[in-house]
């Protein structure tokens, strides 16, 4: 039961008692009361509760990442059937990444490629990814951990990646069993697949950050908010 009620709670019980006074006027007040309660302490956590999730569903921003792929825990193609490339963080991308963590996100990504894995390079290619601390196996490290959609030939250590990434399908979360992480997986390709159809993000394929002939930065990882 709520304790911090309006400081006029207590004029509701003494108008429920007097029953025979002025009954029109009671219920006038008490109408007036409920209006007032419910939409400035009711209605108004409710409002700004909404316009919370709402505004920080707006505030998602695009952004750039390019970095190393890196070995990871290998649980992506070993355990689950969805290998990622693991990027190479510092602790100031780790930092601008902060705002993102803990969510599946999706976007275009290219592959640049390295000398004696050419067959690996190119794209840009539709994936998805996360960014977080990987809750269903209880990490403790913030990991960028992209899937491409896409088939290659082989592995990438070593290739610098660059993503564009547009959007956010859910948050990160633990799972009852590996066979439902899976079907989250599958789920996200498939809203990944389906986003990048919508001709305003069809076209961001063209961007200009993902040519694979792009020559990698001097400065890896490297993190920058997108203009779209």
């Amino acid at each position: 039961m709520h304790t911090d009620l309006c400081p006029l709670t207590p004029f509701l019980f003494s108008f429920h008692y007097e029953r025979k006074k002025n009954k029109k006027k009671k219920k006038e007040v008490l109408a007036l009361f409920y209006f007032i309660y419910f939409f400035f302490f009711c209605g108004g956590k409710l409002k700004k509760s909404h316009m919370q999730n709402h505004s920080n569903k707006e505030a998602f921003k695009p952004f750039l990442l390019s970095g190393t792929v890196i070995h990871g825990y290998g649980r992506g193609g070993t355990q689950l059937g969805f290998p990622t490339a693991n990027l190479e963080l510092d602790d100031n991308v780790r930092a601008q990444l902060k705002p993102y963590k803990n969510l599946v996100l999706f976007g275009w990504g290219s592959v640049i490629a390295i000398p004696g894995k050419e067959n690996c390079g190119e794209g840009p290619y539709p994936f998805s990814m996360s960014i977080g601390y990987n809750p269903h196996f209880h990490g403790v490290d913030l990991t960028a951990e992209v899937y491409f959609i896409h088939e290659f030939a082989e592995d990438f250590y070593g290739a610098v990646v660059n993503i564009l990434v547009l959007g956010d399908l859910r948050e990160m979360g633990a799972f009852v069993s590996l066979e439902a992480l899976v079907d989250a997986i599958k789920d996200d390709v498939r809203k990944t697949e389906e986003a990048l159809q919508k001709p305003e993000l069809k076209r961001l394929k063209q961007h200009s950050f993902l040519a694979p002939s792009l020559a990698p930065s001097e400065k890896l990882p490297q993190f920058e908010l997108a203009v779209v």
